[in-house]
């Protein structure tokens, strides 16, 4: 959260404001931004008006504070997942596996409908783009620890990293939406195997 958004929120951290983003969530995900109207959040919480508006100006507020949020979880997530990890496969696989297990909590959590997962795109693609450049950061982290360490050889972990964040981005919003895709542990499996292959030390020839 930002200065600005302290300084709006002095009181973000009580459980009142936690709970309105809880509730929030659930709403933005059965009816999507543009339906959800700030009489539904705040009836679905149990608050007064004045109560709801001295946290929030508008539902575009609330939309931020949940997306910033459900970011900070993710993020904090991963970073706790690798640091359990020695290997450069290793961190990656905790990486990717956290990565598609909080997008899929999330869904089911908030029972997000496919329809209002597309009614957010125009409205979180700043902050979606903001997290993935943060992911973006943690992949190329060890990326260029990997090449430092002997394991991997990459001329360009950031180009590396954008392109595992791409990829990322696209099949476990898929996967999230439709079970019927193959399963997590499949495609991260299939995912590290390409990676890693492409990015093994080449041994010179004598």
């Amino acid at each position: 959260m930002s200065v600005s958004d302290e300084a709006r929120y002095p009181e973000h951290d009580d459980g009142k404001w936690n709970e309105i983003l809880m509730v929030a969530a659930f709403v933005f995900g059965q009816y999507g931004l543009r339906k959800t109207t700030m009489e539904d959040i705040r009836r679905e919480a149990h608050v007064a008006r004045s109560t709801l508006y001295r946290y929030f100006s508008n539902k575009d507020e609330i939309f931020r504070a949940v997306v910033e949020r459900e970011a900070e979880d993710m993020l904090e997530a991963v970073r706790l997942s690798v640091a359990e990890q020695e290997t450069t496969r290793g961190k990656l696989r905790a990486a990717i596996m956290t990565y598609a297990d909080m997008i899929r909590h999330k869904v089911n959590v908030h029972r997000i409908t496919q329809r209002a997962l597309m009614d957010f795109t125009p409205a979180w693609t700043e902050h979606v783009q903001k997290m993935m450049r943060q992911l973006q950061d943690e992949f190329q982290k060890i990326l260029a620890e990997g090449v430092a360490g002997g394991e991997i050889a990459v001329e360009a972990p950031d180009l590396a990293a954008l392109t595992l964040v791409y990829a990322l981005k696209g099949v476990f919003m898929n996967v999230a939406m439709d079970m019927r895709l193959a399963s997590r542990d499949e495609i991260v499996d299939c995912l590290l195997d390409l990676m890693m292959d492409g990015m093994r030390p080449r041994r010179e020839s004598v």
